[in-house]
């Protein structure tokens, strides 16, 4: 899950704040498991509206990332480095 509009809605370089990261899910189900690599934080805006993105992502192989930080995630550079294919998306907006 990430917010585009973090920390502006025009930032040209595709950084993302990020809400929740989970990789590695055996099967279809995230009641299989996986690897929580950023724990959930639901939306928060600081003012205006953001958009937040739930992203669904088909992995050919196993994932191992270390991620620290939420702010300027690099979800573009996360698809390419892993070679993921985005299946499903889910858009939804908050205002502060």
């Amino acid at each position: 899950m990430v917010d585009p509009d973090a920390p502006s809605p025009d930032n040209p370089v595709h950084k993302y704040w990020l809400h929740w990261l989970v990789t590695n899910i055996p099967g279809d189900s995230l009641s299989n498991g996986g690897t929580t690599n950023m724990a959930y934080s639901g939306p928060s805006p600081p003012i205006g509206i953001h958009r937040y993105q739930f992203l669904l992502m088909e992995q050919t192989s196993s994932i191992n990332v270390l991620v620290n930080k939420r702010r300027k995630f690099n979800l573009d550079g996360f698809i390419s480095d892993n070679s993921l294919c985005i299946v499903a998306t889910y858009q939804y907006r908050v205002e502060a």
